[in-house]
């Protein structure tokens, strides 16, 4: 509801991250510390079994430039260190994540800019 209200269409749930989402995206970004320290772990797995014994898809050398936590790119909302999970809070809780997204999103394509010179 908090969604549509806004004119947004949510079409995709998360998933699993994969060894081959380090090839395929430049930018893996995490909502909060704990998801974004699981994720450095998994790729720190993954990367170190990766080689010609390995089991993991081949992973780029630069990948931990790729993982960055979603709040970084806040620029309203500056010194906000996680985007909370929704389902957890009451009321407004979507409505918070949403302003917070759409803060983080525009920092975030601002950040793509300026790194690609666009």
């Amino acid at each position: 509801e908090a969604a549509a209200r806004r004119g947004l269409t949510l079409m995709s749930r998360s998933r699993p991250l994969k060894p081959a989402d380090l090839s395929r995206f430049d930018y893996v970004v995490g909502m909060e510390g704990k998801n974004l320290r699981a994720v450095q772990a998994a790729t720190d797995f993954w990367a170190s079994s990766s080689g010609p014994q390995g089991k993991g898809a081949a992973i780029p050398p630069d990948y931990k430039s790729r993982l960055s936590l979603m709040t970084t790119y806040c620029t309203a909302n500056k010194g906000v260190d996680a985007v909370p999970d929704p389902y957890y809070g009451r009321g407004k809780a979507f409505e918070q994540v949403l302003d917070l997204l759409e803060d983080a999103c525009a920092g975030l394509l601002d950040h793509i800019r300026r790194e690609r010179g666009l």
